[in-house]
C-alpha cells in the first residue's frame, strides 16, 4: 500500500493537526511558565511577610523582657548587686532588639517594592523605625542607669508605641502570608486545570486525527483492492489472451513443420533438415545484426520459423526425381528449380487464404529466392547481389551447408570442414560474403562448444545406430552453445530435433533388438519410454516457460544418458551379438 502521507487530502490534515498541537504545548508551555514565574515570585514575596513577621516577633519579644527586667531593676534599686544583672540582662534585651530590627530594616528594603504598594505597611515600618530611634536616643542619654526612674519614664511610652506597631506589622505581615497561601492554592487549581485542558485538547486532536487516517487508509485499501481486482481480472484476460496466442503460435509452428515435412516426407531426416537450417539461419542472422540495423525485432523472431518452409515446393516434385541416388539429367534438373517458383506460388497463396504473420512474408521471398547466386546465374529469376532478399541469401547459406554434411540418398555427408570450406571458397559468387562472414564467425564459435565427442568405446556393432549416437553427441553439443549465447530460439529448435531424435532412434533401435532377439528388449523399450516422456515435458515446459535453465536441467539429462544407457545397456546388445553368433543378423537399417 502507498504511504498515506502522499494521500493530497490528508497531508493538510497532518499538516493542520500538527500546527494545532504544537500551538497547544507552546500556549500550555507560556502558561506554564508564567503561572511558574509567578508562583516563584509570590514565594518570595511570602517569604518576606514570614521573615518580617518573625522579626516583629522577636522585637515584641525583646520590649517584653526590656519592660520586665526594667521593672525588676526598679524593685532592686537597694541592692546593688542584683541590680547589676538585671541591667545587664536588660542590655542584653537591647542588643538582641537592636539585631532583630536591623534584620526587620534589611528584608523590608530587599523587597521594597513589594513594601512600597502596601500603604499601611509602608507607613509602620516608618513608626516603628521613629519609635525605635527615641527609644535608642533615650536609651543612650542613661548609660549608667544610675537614673533608672527617668530612663523608665521617658522610654517606657516609646517601649509602648513600638510594641504596638510591631504587633500591627507582624499581624499585616501574617495576613499577607494567608492571602498568599490561598492565592497559591488556587494556583494551583489552576494551573492544573490549564494541564488537563490541553492534554483534553491533545488527545482530542490525536484522536479526530487518527480518525481520520483510518478512514483515508480505509479508502485507499479499498481503492487498492478494487485495483488489485481490477488488475487480476485483467491478468486472467492478458493470459488467457496469452494462452491462445501461444496456442496459435505453436499451431504456426506445427503447420510449418508440416508443411516441411510434406515437401520433403520421403527422407526421415528431411525434418531435422529443416530444423538444422531454421538454427544456423537463426544464429548467422543474429551474428549479422550487430551491424545489420533491419535484422532485429520481428525478422529475429521469425526467420527461423520463415526459413523451415525453403523448400516447401518439392511437393510437386515427382519421387524418382527427388529421390534419385544418381546424377539428374538436364530434363530432371530444370523439373527439381521449379520447386523455389513453386514454393513461392504455394505460399503466396497461402497468405491469401490465411493470416500467417510476417513469418510468411520471409517465408514467401526465402522459398522463392535462396537458390539464386550473389553473381547471378541462379533460379529461378538470375537474381544477383542485394536484389536478392537479405533472408534468401541467409537461408542459402545454411542451406547449402547443412546440405552437404548430411546424408542423402545420391551422397554421404561431408566433414563439417571440408563444407565450411566449400562455402568459404565461393564467398562472393554463389554466396554473400557478409553471409559467409557471419556464417564462418558461428562455426567456428560452435566448435569451441565440443564438451562431448565420439570415440570408439562408444560403439554399438550397428553402423546405423552409432551415427544415431553421434546425433545425439552433437545435439549435446548444440545445447551447450544454445545455451552460452542465451538465445532461447535455437534452444527450442534443439529441443524439438532430440524429440525427434527419440522417436526415429528408439524405433530404429527396438526394431534392431527384435531382429536379432535380444532377451533385455522390454528393458531397453521400459527405458527408451521414460527417456522420451522426459524430454518431452521438458520440451513442453520450455516453451510455456521460455527458462534457460530448464535447457540445463535437459543436458543433465542427456550426459546421464550417454554415460549410463549408451555406454552400459546399448552396449550389453552387442555382448550379446558376440556371444550367440548363431543368433539373426539384421539387415541393414535405413
Amino acid at each position: 500500500m502507498s504511504d498515506p502521507t502522499e494521500n493530497p487530502i490528508l497531508r493538510p490534515i497532518l499538516l493542520l493537526s500538527g500546527i494545532i498541537i504544537l500551538l497547544a504545548l507552546v500556549v500550555g508551555g507560556s502558561l506554564t511558565w508564567t503561572t511558574s514565574e509567578h508562583m516563584k515570585s509570590e514565594r518570595f514575596i511570602r517569604e518576606f511577610h514570614m521573615a518580617a513577621a518573625e522579626y516583629c516577633d522577636h522585637i515584641q519579644e525583646q520590649i517584653q523582657g526590656i519592660r520586665a527586667q526594667h521593672a525588676e531593676e526598679h524593685l532592686a534599686k537597694s541592692n546593688a548587686m542584683v541590680g547589676e544583672k538585671i541591667i545587664k540582662r536588660k542590655e542584653d534585651h537591647v542588643q538582641i532588639m537592636i539585631d532583630e530590627f536591623k534584620k526587620l530594616s534589611a528584608v523590608h528594603a530587599r523587597f521594597h517594592a513589594e513594601a512600597a504598594r502596601n500603604e499601611q505597611l509602608t507607613t509602620l515600618m516608618v513608626s516603628i523605625t521613629q519609635a525605635f530611634d527615641q527609644f535608642l536616643t533615650i536609651h543612650r542619654q542613661f548609660p549608667d542607669h544610675a537614673e533608672i526612674d527617668p530612663f523608665y519614664e521617658s522610654a517606657f511610652d516609646w517601649l509602648v508605641i513600638l510594641n504596638d506597631q510591631t504587633d500591627a506589622l507582624s499581624l499585616l505581615h501574617e495576613k499577607a502570608v494567608a492571602e498568599l497561601t490561598d492565592r497559591q492554592h488556587a494556583n494551583d487549581k489552576n494551573h492544573q486545570k490549564i494541564f488537563y485542558l490541553i492534554c483534553f485538547v491533545i488527545i482530542l486532536i490525536g484522536f479526530l486525527t487518527v480518525r481520520k487516517i483510518l478512514q483515508i487508509i480505509s479508502q485507499q485499501w479499498s481503492i487498492r483492492l478494487d485495483a488489485e481486482r481490477a488488475l487480476s481480472a485483467r491478468t486472467a484476460e492478458h493470459a488467457k489472451a496469452n494462452s491462445e496466442i501461444d496456442l496459435l503460435e505453436r499451431s504456426s509452428r506445427g503447420l510449418v513443420m508440416a508443411l516441411a515435412n510434406l515437401a520433403e516426407n520421403r527422407d526421415s531426416d528431411t525434418g531435422d533438415h529443416v530444423l538444422r537450417v531454421a538454427r544456423l539461419t537463426h544464429e548467422i542472422a543474429r551474428e549479422m545484426g550487430q551491424t545489420h540495423p533491419a535484422l532485429h525485432g520481428e525478422f529475429m523472431k521469425q526467420i527461423a520459423l520463415a526459413s523451415m518452409l525453403h523448400d516447401v515446393g518439392k511437393v510437386n516434385t515427382p519421387d524418382s526425381i527427388l529421390l534419385k541416388p544418381g546424377k539428374l539429367s538436364p530434363e530432371e534438373r530444370a523439373v527439381m528449380q521449379e520447386h523455389a517458383r513453386n514454393g513461392h506460388i504455394f505460399l503466396s497463396k497461402l497468405k491469401e487464404l490465411v493470416d500467417g504473420g510476417s513469418y510468411l512474408d520471409l517465408a514467401i521471398r526465402i522459398a522463392g529466392f535462396h537458390h539464386e547466386q550473389y553473381q547471378g546465374g541462379g533460379y529461378p529469376d538470375g537474381l544477383a547481389g542485394e536484389s536478392i532478399p537479405i533472408e534468401a541469401r541467409i537461408v542459402a547459406v545454411a542451406d547449402v551447408f547443412d546440405a552437404l554434411t548430411s546424408r542423402r540418398p545420391y551422397k554421404q555427408p561431408w566433414p563439417e570442414e571440408q563444407a565450411s570450406t566449400f562455402i568459404q571458397e565461393h564467398s562472393g559468387k554463389i554466396f554473400d560474403p557478409e553471409v559467409v562472414k557471419a556464417f564462418l564467425q558461428v562455426f567456428a564459435r560452435r566448435n569451441q562448444f565440443l564438451g562431448m565427442a565420439w570415440t570408439e568405446e562408444m560403439t554399438v556393432g550397428v553402423t546405423v545406430l552409432d551415427q544415431d549416437h553421434q546425433l545425439l553427441i552433437q545435439l549435446i553439443n548444440q545445447l551447450d552453445y544454445s545455451c552460452a549465447i542465451s538465445d532461447p530460439i535455437p534452444v527450442g529448435l534443439v529441443l524439438i530435433e532430440l524429440v525427434n531424435y527419440t522417436r526415429h532412434h528408439f524405433a530404429r533401435e527396438e526394431d534392431y533388438l527384435r531382429q536379432i532377439q535380444f532377451p533385455g528388449i522390454t528393458r531397453h523399450q521400459e527405458r527408451h519410454h521414460d527417456f522420451a516422456e522426459q524430454v518431452l515435458v521438458l520440451r513442453q515446459r520450455f516453451f510455456r516457460d521460455q527458462d534457460l535453465n530448464l535447457a540445463d536441467e535437459l543436458h543433465q539429462l542427456m550426459a546421464t544418458w550417454l554415460t549410463k544407457h549408451i555406454l552400459v545397456e546399448d552396449r550389453a546388445y552387442l555382448s550379446w551379438v558376440t556371444a550367440h553368433p548363431a543368433a539373426t543378423v539384421a539387415p541393414e537399417l535405413s
